[in-house]
């Protein structure tokens, strides 16, 4: 990996984060009011569990527990983890879970349930999201 990073660094932007730097792609930042975006993905994506280091940049505000998952799936809005989730797939519909680690606001609900959308008309099947 250092090998690769050494061969790329110059066309990449980075950041620090707890005394460790991170390297992405670059880009400006966006301007103006954004609307949330969010993301329903099992815990085994690549942004939490193939980068071991990187997994808690996705908790800035330090609310998930530093224990053992107990979910498959996670919920983000804005890269951002704000929910355990459990995704259940039935004959005519995707039922998506909810265990938020704290309060949801109304426009990061929205953005989540629209990512159920995406995920069940990828499906073809309805989505349903439930919260406590």
């Amino acid at each position: 990996m250092r090998a690769g990073l050494r061969q790329v660094r110059d066309g990449l932007d980075s950041f620090q984060h707890d005394g460790r730097t991170f390297w992405h792609g670059p880009g400006e930042a966006p301007s103006g009011p954004q609307q949330p975006t969010g993301h329903l993905l099992q815990i085994l994506d690549e942004a939490y569990r193939g980068y071991q280091d990187s997994r808690w940049v996705l908790d800035a505000a330090g609310d998930v527990p530093r224990t053992r998952e107990t979910a498959a799936g996670m919920a983000l809005v804005d890269a951002q983890l704000l929910a355990a989730m459990r995704r259940t797939i039935a004959r005519d519909h995707v039922q998506f879970d909810l265990r938020p680690y704290r309060a949801l606001t109304p426009p990061q609900i929205k953005a989540l349930d629209q990512a159920a959308s995406r995920y069940g008309q990828y499906l073809r099947l309805n989505a349903r999201l439930t919260l406590p």
